[in-house]
């Protein structure tokens, strides 16, 4: 018996999982998860890539001011170095010795060379008159009081608006520096005061700073003990650095860890991103 073929018509075989458009779904779902994979590949890449910056920002500028104050403490040495070597050092060889530094251009955030005098209570008046008549007729040390020793500085170039808030300024009264200024004195070696306020600060653009101190003994006297070292100082050879313009970059004007991000930043423009 022959059956007829349109009464009896066979389905096609239905198609799930369909778009509207006609792509099956399971396309768009490899498609979709190759998008994400990429996406987070791409995260991946770009967070390495920060994380290389900021390891390669910090130890470029860990370096830089490792330099900088390696550079400073030899400013120092070679102002100590100036003392050794002469019976005595006038105001005027001291601010030829220090204008030959150029520090806008070689040491940013330094704010001069001084040197401070080791004082004792019988020396202070005899002191103050002496350089009274070198043209300084307001000159004393300060802060005022007795103490059982003092210092002052009395040369700090170069000798402008700011720095001569500091002339005449005892350090030794104050007990972080004292602090550093003793452990010079009797190592015999260059301190810091670190986290300080200068004396040159105003209230406008005021920072945090510090002092590096290389102590100086008298010509020919023994120095082999903290005890002769005690006895035969006879001052220090200063600087004071403001924290924040020491990271300053003279070629940029940017700081130390923005210019070193830039430059990290513009080396790894360069990397291919990671697969």
């Amino acid at each position: 018996m022959l059956l007829h073929t349109s009464d009896n018509k066979l389905s096609k075989p239905k198609v799930f999982f369909r778009q509207a458009g006609g792509m099956p779904v399971t396309v768009l779902l490899i498609s979709f998860g190759a998008s994400l994979l990429l996406w987070w590949l791409l995260v991946q890449s770009y967070h390495k890539t920060a994380a290389d910056i900021f390891s390669e920002t910090t130890a470029t500028v860990a370096k830089q001011i490792e330099k900088r104050m390696h550079d400073h403490e030899q400013v120092l040495l070679g102002g100590a170095g100036l003392f050794n070597a002469s019976d005595e050092v006038s105001r005027s060889e001291w601010r030829r010795f220090v204008s030959t530094l150029r520090f806008d251009e070689n040491h940013p955030g330094i704010l001069g060379v001084g040197f401070s005098l080791w004082l004792s209570p019988s020396e202070k008046e005899k002191h103050i008159k002496a350089i009274r008549r070198e043209g300084f007729p307001e000159y004393t040390i300060r802060p005022e009081g007795e103490r059982a020793a003092y210092t002052s500085i009395i040369f700090l170039e170069p000798f402008n608006w700011r720095n001569q808030r500091a002339f005449g300024y005892d350090m030794y009264s104050e007990p972080v520096r004292r602090a550093a200024m003793d452990k010079a004195i009797d190592s015999g070696n260059t301190t810091i005061a670190a986290k300080i306020i200068l004396v040159q600060e105003t209230d406008k653009d005021k920072q945090s700073g510090m002092l590096m101190y290389a102590p100086i003994y008298q010509r020919g006297k023994p120095i082999d003990s903290v005890e002769s070292r005690r006895k035969a100082f006879f001052g220090f050879v200063y600087s004071p650095v403001r924290n924040h313009s020491i990271l300053r970059c003279p070629r940029t004007g940017t700081t130390l860890s923005a210019q070193a991000a830039e430059d990290a930043a513009g080396q790894g423009s360069h990397h291919p991103v990671a697969h």
